[in-house]
This record gives C-alpha cells, structure tokens and sequence, in this order.
C-alpha cells in the first residue's frame, strides 16, 4: 500500500513538473501583429506656439535708470487701443520729477521776489527825481522872481539849480545803469526758470512713458525675458527696448513651428495639417503649411544641424482658440498606399541593427529589417518582412528567441 502511494505521488510531480516546464517555453503571454499591406501616412509631428500674423511688440522705453513692473494686463486678455496693459514704476524718476517741481517753484518765487525788488528800487529812484524836478523847478521860479536882487543872490541860486540839475543826472544815469542790471537779473533767473521747465517737461515725459498703453486692438500675450527664460511677471525689471508684450491681431492666427534640416525637404507650402491645443483637449483643427524660411539657423554651436521657421495657418479661428497657446502639429508629408506598415511596437535596436521578431510556431526568429519612413505610431518597412508575418509586440524572452 505504502509503495502504491509513493508511485502516485511520484506520478503526479512528474505531471506538474511537465506542465510547468511546458508552460514555462510557451505561455509567456505574447502579443503578436499580423502583417497586411496598408497605406502609410508620411506624418510629421512638430510643436510651437499659435501667433498671429500680425503682432504689435511693446517693449520697454527710453527710460533711466531700468524701472520694475508694477502692474501688467493678465495674459490672452482682449485689449482695446489706448487701454492701459502696462505700468513701470521707478522711484528715482519720480523723485526726479518732484525734485525738479520744487526747483522750478522755487525760481518762480526767486523771480517774482526779484521782480518785487525791482519795482521797489524803482519806485524809491524815481520818487527821488521827482523830488529834484521839483526842487529845481522852485529854485527857478524863485530866481526868476527875484530878478532885480543883488547878484549875489542870483548867483546862489543858480548854483542851486545846477546841483539839482547834476543830482537829476547823476540819479538818472544810475536809474539806466540799474535797469540794465536788473534785466540782466530779470534774464538770468528768467533762464533758470526756463531750464527748470525743461527739466519737469522730460520728467514728465519720462514718468508718462512708464504708462504704457495698447497701440491696437487684440490679445494680450506676455514676452519672455532673457535672464530668467520665462514669461515677463509683475516685479521683473526691464529696460529699453526689451519686450514686455505682444498683441496679437486675431484675424489671422497660425502655428510658429522649427522644424530640424532632416525633415524640411519633405515638407512644402499649403500641405495638409492637423493641429492638437494643449489647452483644449479633445479637439481636433485644420489647418496649412503657409510659410517656410529659406535660411535655417543654427541655435547650437555645437550642434551642426539647422533647424528653419515654418507657419501653419489655421483654415478657421475658433473663439477658443488663443494666441501663446502651446499646440502639436500633425503635417501629412503624403500617402503611400497598400505598403508594408507596421507598429513601432514591433521594431526592437540590436547593437547598430534594426530588427523583428517574426514567430515560427512557438519559438521567434530574428530579422533584419530596413526602414524606409516612420510617423508617431508607424514604421514602411522597405524589405525584411512579408505578408502575412506574426511580429512580437514586445522583445521575447531570450529562450524563445531562435537562431535564424
């Protein structure tokens, strides 16, 4: 009995043994892709920034010292012409202002106080001639109404007379002398003043130049600063004729794109183009290849490839649709029907190969394939495959993989 039981319990670890090994070589849970000729989209996926074709730059005034942000329009805000998007703030232009305030008061004041003195000068001058005219004016009708005196008499007050005559002249000369003076005073304050005036009208210049206000009608979208790679904020500090924003006219809007020099040939003007938002997912829009730069740049010394600037313009604007917006471009090269297509799933990189996995019953061979295009989820295959083949959707383990 003992002996019974022992060879039922060998029996059965040999049957589970077997089974385990079994599955062990084929259940390895994979995916296959049967290969069926296809048309293959030639797509090619970029992505950039929705613009418009018109677009106002405001930048930074003439202003100095480099004044701080203080309020800026919020982005992708519709703005009028003449409404404010911007103000620059800088302590030292407004205390500029208010200083060169004070200085021209002060030599309004200095001007009129001289003025005051002048009057008061003159008034007293002339209050002193008058008061010759008429003592000499006495002194004559007296010597003339004592005629018959001695001459003597005569004598004194003709002597009289001509003192008077010398103090009119005397007094009249120093009132020349004195006005001369007191216009060149007059004149030079006058300059003072008029050099003041001009130095509060370019404060003033200066502090309504920090007000900056929308030449147009559009969208407001804020520029990037160069120190910090990101968007212009409330706080940065800018400086002459670096951009704080940009407006954009809605009328037209297109997607800015770079597109590296591997790829420009097989892109042309008006080709087919479908455009995906970032900020709306779940639609789908249409639109062209408009434009496309003759001459690439190289943003990377190191890096020799050029990368050139096309446009893709949209066929319709929807009121969602925003400028600043990040958006991925979808542009259909052409298509090439009833081809070898498969998953890029399905293509695997051994050392400086190309291969697949083609399943022969339960084990892979591994095969060599070339690749003539590929989009986001396709790869033509130009020789390595055929019809019909099973290609694994995922490297198989290394004991299913036969040698070819």
């Amino acid at each position: 009995m003992l002996k019974s039981l022992k060879k039922i319990y060998l029996a059965l670890i040999l049957v589970i043994a077997f089974y385990f090994l079994r599955s062990q070589q084929t259940d390895y849970g994979m995916h296959t892709y049967t290969v069926n000729p296809m048309n293959f989209c030639d797509r090619i996926v970029l992505s950039g920034v929705i613009t418009s074709e018109n677009t106002t730059v405001i930048s930074c005034p003439d202003v100095y010292p480099a004044p701080i942000i203080k309020y800026l329009l919020p982005e992708r805000m519709n703005v009028d012409s003449g409404e404010v998007v911007c103000l620059l703030e800088s302590l030292r232009l407004q205390k500029n202002y208010e200083e060169s305030l004070i200085d021209l008061k002060i030599a309004e004041s200095e001007l009129e106080k001289q003025k005051a003195d002048i009057l008061l000068e003159q008034t007293l001058l002339e209050t002193r001639l008058d008061a010759l005219r008429t003592l000499k004016k006495s002194t004559e009708m007296k010597r003339a109404q004592i005629g018959f005196e001695s001459e003597q008499r005569q004598r004194l007050l003709q002597l009289e007379i001509e003192k008077y005559s010398i103090e009119i002249e005397k007094f009249s000369t120093q009132k020349e002398l004195l006005q001369k003076i007191n216009r060149f005073k007059l004149e030079k304050i006058e300059r003072k003043i008029l050099k003041n005036k001009n130095q509060v009208e370019r404060a003033t210049l200066f502090i309504e130049r920090l007000t900056i206000t929308a030449p147009t009608n559009g969208i407001v979208v804020h520029a990037i600063h160069p120190e910090y790679d990101e968007k212009i904020k409330e706080g940065d500090r800018v400086w002459r004729r670096l951009p704080i924003v940009k407006i954009h006219n809605m009328e037209r809007l297109h997607v800015k794109l770079e597109v590296n020099e591997t790829y420009i040939r097989r892109i042309s003007p008006d080709q087919y183009a479908k455009i995906y938002i970032d900020a709306l997912p779940g639609n789908c829009f249409d639109g062209r290849v408009k434009n496309i730069s003759a001459v690439g740049k190289n943003k990377n010394k190191k890096v020799r490839l050029k990368n050139f600037e096309i446009s893709i313009e949209f066929d319709s604007i929807e009121p969602q649709i925003k400028p600043g917006f990040s958006a991925e471009c979808h542009i259909l090269s052409r298509t090439i029907p009833d081809t070898t297509v498969i998953p890029l799933e399905c293509v695997f990189h051994r050392d400086s190969t190309t291969v697949v996995y083609v399943q022969d019953k339960e084990k892979y061979i591994e095969r060599t394939v070339r690749i003539a295009r590929r989009n986001e989820n396709f790869a033509l295959i130009r020789q390595g495959i055929e019809k019909g083949d099973r290609l694994a959707l995922e490297k198989p383990p290394v004991q299913l993989i036969q040698a070819n």
